[in-house]
């Protein structure tokens, strides 16, 4: 993803009402567009991706490893993913709580970009979720 698809991503995020910031992140966490209202909050939505993304990579582990242990073989996978393609074109939105805005977790064509926005209040996800779609099928 060049860095004006992913400013784009972010501008057209920041349009939809009740959004208050939209970040794309790299699978390591890396910010590759950000904008938003105030420095603490890009902050607070980079660190908690960065924290989703190493929880969801060592639960993953941990997954791959009981499910080897259960069948009682090793994984073929050289990645240990074991997930087919469809499994792995398929994404989820995740919606994170938190004591302030609610962040919505977007994963992109590809996989290995996130696009995270904070909405103004739990009223506004719903809107950001229809829009979010939107944008990663364009």
């Amino acid at each position: 993803m060049a860095a004006s698809e992913a400013t784009r991503l972010v501008d057209e995020a920041r349009a939809v009402r009740g959004v208050l910031a939209a970040a794309v992140l790299g699978a390591d966490g890396e910010v590759l567009a950000a904008a938003g209202e105030g420095a603490a909050l890009l902050e607070r939505m980079q660190r908690t991706a960065t924290n989703a993304l190493a929880a969801a990579e060592a639960f993953a582990s941990l997954l791959d490893g009981l499910q080897g242990d259960a069948l009682g073989e090793e994984s073929d996978d050289p990645a240990g993913s074991g997930a087919s393609e469809e499994q792995e074109a398929e994404s989820h939105l995740t919606v994170l709580y938190q004591d302030v805005q609610p962040l919505l977790f977007e994963p992109l064509a590809g996989g290995d970009k996130l696009l995270v926005v904070a909405v103004e209040s739990s009223a506004d996800i719903g809107r950001a979720r229809f829009h979010l779609r939107r944008l990663r099928n364009r």
